[in-house]
């Protein structure tokens, strides 16, 4: 029993260096910001500045400064809370506040003179302007990226939908990474100066002209967002545009999923030309299907983190693809 009890220990150990890696990589460069003022609108210096990550139940505290400013930096993305609280003065509580990649939410509170017992509760407004940077760019969601048509649920051709993308892109693009085309120009520039990236590290495969080195899975991103122009420095590397995708996380709650995508050749029409010489439509055959399940971590009789601070994420798809002579599979 004691040998069992080491194995599943050496286990969870193993499970949460891994966990703790992948947390660590992840940089979502979101920050919300704003200041602290009384009904007058002066400021109000160390008051105590909470925000809380709906999902997960993550908080993180700090203090406004001499001129009431607060700003929290590298945050994950999601939903969020915000609460103030200052001697002399009511608690502030405002919710609904949505942060997405790479973006600087501003978050101004004005408190009202009484008691910290009584609080004053706002409701974010769902549109909100970014007047934080002067950036050309497009946010595409997670629940948006499953429910667009992408042919063959190739995530590049997402990009075209923003402004200023000129592409040659295929309307089948393939199912893997380096037999995809990648050929989108930002503004004028060329295809191969942009960049893409996955929770912050780079995937973009330089020596071949440009290609992805992955085939993201659309079940399993989070966002999809594309900085066209005028970007903040953080995305300097490329002089063309900068793809950013984020991969979903573990929440306070199990969840999860199981898919098929199929296309089949005996579907779809005949081909019309191919009619008028009594020639068989090409054969194209493709199954994608997978799954994937997100939640906190529980080890039974080892690790059992009833505050839910730590989560994990997992998404594997299996693609068989046929066209013609030629057939592949693969995995991501």
């Amino acid at each position: 029993m004691k040998h069992v009890r080491y194995l599943l220990s050496a286990f969870g150990v193993v499970v949460l260096a891994l966990l703790f890696a992948a947390m660590a990589g992840a940089q979502e460069n979101a920050a919300i910001t704003g200041t602290v003022s009384d009904p007058s609108g002066a400021a109000v210096p160390n008051a105590t500045v909470t925000v809380t990550h709906i999902a997960t139940g993550t908080k993180r505290v700090t203090q406004s400064d001499g001129a009431g400013l607060f700003d929290f930096s590298g945050l994950q993305i999601g939903a969020y809370s915000l609460t103030v609280t200052a001697p002399g003065f009511k608690t502030y509580s405002k919710s609904g506040l949505i942060l997405n990649e790479a973006q600087t939410l501003r978050a101004d509170t004005k408190l009202e003179v009484g008691s910290a017992a009584q609080t004053v509760t706002v409701q974010a407004n769902v549109l909100q302007v970014q007047s934080e940077t002067n950036e050309v760019s497009s946010l595409i969601t997670g629940q948006q990226v499953l429910q667009l048509a992408t042919n063959g649920r190739n995530v590049m051709s997402l990009t075209t939908l923003g402004t200023g993308v000129t592409n040659t892109l295929p309307s089948f693009n393939g199912v893997t990474a380096q037999g995809s085309s990648a050929e989108i120009n930002f503004n004028g520039m060329r295809y191969d100066h942009n960049n893409w990236m996955i929770d912050g590290g780079e995937v973009y495969d330089r020596g071949s002209g440009g290609k992805l080195d992955v085939a993201i899975s659309p079940d399993a991103l989070a966002e999809f967002q594309v900085l066209a122009s005028n970007y903040q420095p953080d995305y300097g590397i490329a002089s063309g545009g900068t793809v950013l995708m984020v991969l979903k996380s573990g929440s306070r709650n199990f969840h999860g999923g199981v898919w098929e995508f199929n296309r089949n050749d005996a579907f779809d029409s005949g081909y019309y030309f191919y009619k008028q010489e009594n020639l068989p439509s090409p054969e194209l055959r493709l199954n994608i299907f997978g799954g994937n399940i997100g939640g906190p971590v529980w080890i039974p009789h080892v690790y059992n983190d009833s505050r839910s601070k730590t989560f994990f994420f997992v998404n594997e798809e299996w693609r068989k693809f046929i066209q013609g002579a030629n057939a592949s599979v693969t995995n991501t």
